[in-house]
């Protein structure tokens, strides 16, 4: 299923929630997200969410490419880790 051109609602409030809970933590973390998690993960760096020590998105894929690519230079340096297994019944291989 290819999912790139979505730009699913909600995406700025569950940006918020996760900017919210990562401001409770003491600590810069390693964020990462299994999937729909991994999705907003990415849209949550790429919005200008406090920057993690490192990126891990697992059986992920793109969403809002139209919005992500403009800002892809604020992952320059960042640690990132892209994992995607070839039996995802949901999300293809080529897709993640």
């Amino acid at each position: 299923m290819e999912l790139s051109a979505m730009d699913p609602e909600g995406r700025a409030e569950a940006r918020a929630l996760l900017e919210r809970a990562r401001q409770q933590l003491a600590r810069r973390i390693v964020l990462v997200g299994f999937s729909q998690g991994g999705m907003l993960a990415m849209d949550h760096v790429l919005h200008g969410g406090t920057r993690p020590a490192a990126l891990a998105l697992l059986s992920s894929t793109r969403i809002a490419i139209a919005d992500w690519q403009p800002r892809a230079h604020v992952l320059a340096g960042l640690p990132v880790l892209v994992a995607h297994g070839h039996a995802d019944a949901e999300l293809s291989f080529h897709a993640g």
